[in-house]
């Protein structure tokens, strides 16, 4: 993770992009107390089809849905569906 791909940056003694942008993203949340959120395309699809996903299996149970929203202590968001 901290040698650079050309030899001249290894003489130089120079980290790799890998290091110096890992060293920025630990610079940003010590500085400033940020980090950045995960994101990839399958949970925001996750996130996208969620309340259909809850109604399809609601209609297929036969049986009505209620919701639970809130945080927890990490301050993650969940979600719990409850079927009666």
């Amino acid at each position: 993770m901290t040698e650079p791909q050309s030899k001249a940056a290894k003489d130089a003694g120079e980290l790799s992009k890998t290091a110096k942008s890992h060293l920025l993203d630990v610079y940003i949340a010590e500085k400033y107390g940020r980090k950045r959120d995960i994101q990839t395309k399958q949970m925001r699809k996750g996130v996208e089809v969620e309340e259909s996903s809850i109604d399809l299996l609601s209609r297929y149970l036969k049986k009505a849905s209620t919701e639970k929203r809130g945080t927890n202590s990490k301050r993650f968001y969940y979600r719990v569906a409850r079927y009666f």
